[in-house]
């Protein structure tokens, strides 16, 4: 199977961003339970106050990556059933699942 640039790019930049930001998401939202072996894990990088922070802000930039990689994989199987509109509808769908995500990121203001 020959991949295209953009599946490569999902596979060897999207994917791994996407997994890391889980984790550090994971990692900060215990860090909020559990501040004390957080800290000592982390070698006092990571305390209660500055996860509450990274974990509220990663939020956006996770739901960007995930969304984003959905898609270039529902590219690949979508192309068969809508030929040239394939590009087109999943932008539209892109922007339907992000722009609301943003706008209430950017009005909650905290």
């Amino acid at each position: 199977m020959r991949f295209s640039t953009i599946y490569k790019f999902n596979l060897l930049v999207i994917a791994p961003l996407s997994l890391a930001t889980l984790f550090l998401m994971i990692l900060t939202g215990y860090a909020q339970v559990d501040p004390d072996l957080v800290s000592r894990l982390t070698l006092g990088l990571i305390n209660y106050t500055n996860a509450f922070t990274i974990h509220v802000n990663t939020h956006p930039i996770l739901w960007l990556l995930v969304v984003t990689h959905a898609l270039i994989n529902i590219r690949m199987r979508w192309r068969k059933y809508l030929g040239m509109y394939t590009d087109l509808v999943l932008i539209i769908i892109w922007i339907i699942l992000i722009v609301p995500v943003l706008w209430l990121r950017l009005s909650l203001n905290y």
